[in-house]
């Protein structure tokens, strides 16, 4: 399945969760992660990182939905 921007954007409902979850749940599995493998000192370090990746990939999601709505 190739990535498209001629498909309709999704109802903002779902983009608001979309957003949320992408905001919410990379620092919490990244840190959780790096916390589980090298100790828990190291978990607001592994939240940082994906608190990053969070934003990152929210902002990515931004740019598609519009590409799709043309603003």
């Amino acid at each position: 399945m190739a990535f498209t921007t001629d498909e309709e954007p999704a109802d903002l409902g779902v983009f608001a969760l979309q957003m949320a979850t992408l905001l919410l749940v990379p620092p919490l599995v990244v840190g959780l992660g790096l916390a589980a493998v090298s100790g828990a000192e190291h978990f607001l370090p592994g939240m940082a990182i994906g608190l990053v990746v969070g934003v990152s990939a929210a902002a990515l999601r931004q740019e598609v939905r519009g590409a799709r709505t043309g603003s």
